[in-house]
């Protein structure tokens, strides 16, 4: 005799089948629950449906009572409409218990799948991107203190927000905890950038959910960097042997880029002046540690590498960032930055590109993620230039930056003449960065028909994108930035 010790449920129509995005005040939430059988022992008297809200946490709780029919059932269908369950705009997690009267089955029994309910004429990408920025919330492990690497279709019949079963859920996830520098920074970015939708858009409970995933990140990557003796952790960089300088400085230079950029968020849009202060007291032995290493002949610091110009927005965006706080730059800083700066952007314009010195194959030495990577430094370096006085060094990056955006509007990445580079089209990540890049050309540079193409262009929805883990989290931040609210609100 079929009895519901177990359940499985989706929630339709579905796309793919564990969530669904339906409309505030208007939606029927249709649940398909297969029912495993149990002992025989005992009959289900009802279901009681959880939603949880992943921003504000907020459950709303109702119960379905079963008929006599349905208690035999093996299958059965659930509706709820707005008179049965009024649901708030936001994402939900749902969590079904069946209920013996008033006993629940155990956690690891329960049901569950997610929710998105939409603001009439709410955008889709800040639908999408909202939906998807609060997945991270299962993502955080509080014992372990990080954000688990990668985050799959949920496991069916099990809730992690149950401390109970929340063992059972990583085992079903998988173990790919890392606290590897470029997942820290491409997670971070989107939720520093969704926290900025948010803000700007009016919707405090969002914006708080991202700043809180972003203080972890920061806390994250501060705590576990730094040696009890208040040294820098060498953090392998992934696949590669760590011996070199350069991969354990330009992951780290993109890691202070991200501090660099939280301090003044937090600083000057949440508001939180000590949190700020605490970010830069802590992120100094970071600094340290880059202005202090030798920047050898060749292209910028590394000698070539397509890594460059993550070096050089750590030192620009730490520059900008110390200005702010002290009211004038640190001299040497800034000769460091804009030395390595001067040296890039020569590069840049000798290369029409980034021309790595560590290329994949002969005769195709032009990298598109390097010319990223470079513009993500030049342009901020040209804002030190500027602030200094340098006109003529600010014209010489401003240069170096038009080619290397004219680059990557020729190309997808290497000298072939084919369609234009988009990171979305070669990876999940990078998107969020590029935006930033177009950002800063525009307000420094000015309006271009390759910048009109690229911001029409950048966003280019993936299948990766529905399954986005938190280490490739960074696309989703122009998700954010290119929808409607955000743009209307500015």
């Amino acid at each position: 005799m079929p009895m519901l010790l177990a359940i499985i449920a989706t929630l339709g129509p579905t796309t793919p089948e564990s969530y669904c995005i339906v409309t505030e005040g208007r939606y029927l939430l249709d649940f398909s629950i297969r029912c495993e059988p149990g002992d025989g022992r005992r009959r289900v008297d009802s279901l009681r449906f959880t939603f949880r809200n992943l921003f504000s946490d907020q459950t709303v709780t109702c119960e379905r009572p079963l008929a006599a029919d349905d208690k035999e059932q093996e299958a059965l269908r659930i509706q709820f409409l707005p008179t049965d369950v009024a649901l708030p705009p936001g994402p939900y997690h749902v969590r079904i218990d069946a209920l013996y009267g008033t006993q629940s089955t155990p956690p690891q029994a329960a049901g569950s799948c997610e929710l998105y309910v939409c603001r009439e004429g709410e955008s889709a990408n800040h639908a999408i991107g909202s939906f998807l920025l609060s997945r991270v919330a299962y993502a955080w492990h509080p014992e372990r203190g990080i954000y688990n690497r990668s985050l799959p279709a949920l496991p069916k019949g099990i809730d992690p927000f149950d401390a109970g079963s929340r063992d059972s859920f990583w085992k079903e996830v998988g173990d790919t905890w890392e606290l590897h520098p470029e997942l820290q920074h491409d997670g971070g970015v989107a939720f520093l950038h969704g926290a900025k939708v948010f803000r700007k858009t009016g919707e405090l409970d969002r914006a708080a959910f991202c700043e809180t995933v972003l203080r972890r990140t920061v806390d994250t990557v501060l705590d576990k960097m730094m040696a009890p003796d208040g040294r820098l952790h060498a953090l392998k960089y992934e696949g590669s042997d760590a011996k070199e300088l350069y991969h354990v400085r330009q992951q780290d230079g993109f890691v202070l880029k991200l501090l660099s950029q939280a301090y003044l968020h937090f600083r000057d849009v949440a508001g939180d002046g000590d949190y700020a202060q605490s970010i830069l007291e802590r992120m100094q032995p970071m600094v340290a540690y880059q202005f202090s290493q030798d920047n050898p002949p060749g292209c910028g610091g590394s000698g070539c590498k397509v890594y460059d110009g993550r070096i050089l927005a750590g030192l620009a965006y730490f520059c900008l960032t110390e200005k702010a706080a002290a009211g004038e730059f640190n001299s040497e800083h800034v000769k460091t930055t804009l030395e390595f700066a001067k040296r890039a952007a020569e590069h840049c314009l000798a290369q029409r590109g980034w021309y790595d010195d560590n290329c994949y194959a002969e005769g195709k030495c032009h990298i598109g993620f390097g010319t990223q990577n470079i513009l993500c430094g030049l342009l901020p370096a040209r804002r030190i230039a500027l602030a200094t006085g340098d006109d003529r060094l600010a014209e010489y990056l401003g240069d170096a930056a038009t080619v290397g955006l004219e680059f990557l509007g020729r190309t997808n990445g290497k000298i072939t003449g084919e369609i234009q580079w988009i990171p979305s089209r070669h990876s999940q990540w990078a998107n969020g960065n590029m935006h930033e890049i177009l950002d800063e050309i525009k307000a420094q540079l000015g309006e271009s028909e390759l910048l009109a193409w690229y911001y029409a262009n950048l966003f280019r929805p993936t299948y990766g994108l529905w399954v986005v883990a938190f280490h490739r989290c960074d696309i989703l931040a122009t998700v954010m930035l290119q929808c409607d609210e955000y743009k209307e609100s500015r």
